[in-house]
């Protein structure tokens, strides 16, 4: 993790923390009901930081 994470910002990726260490996600298969609604609130959320975090990167910060 620390390895993906150095060559991200290396990269100048950013880095947006949530969901876990590997963000939002959710494992299906055939024996899977699906996504359920707690693991789409989660999506919901890192979402809603991903574009929060974007608008500030883009017009830049006033504080």
């Amino acid at each position: 993790m620390q390895s993906i994470h150095a060559a991200m910002l290396i990269n100048q990726m950013s880095v947006v923390s949530g969901g876990g260490a590997f963000g939002a996600s959710a494992t299906t298969g055939p024996d899977s009901l699906g996504i359920d609604e707690k693991e789409l609130e989660a999506a919901r959320a890192l979402g809603k930081r991903i574009a929060e975090f974007s608008a500030i990167t883009k017009r830049g910060s006033k504080s």
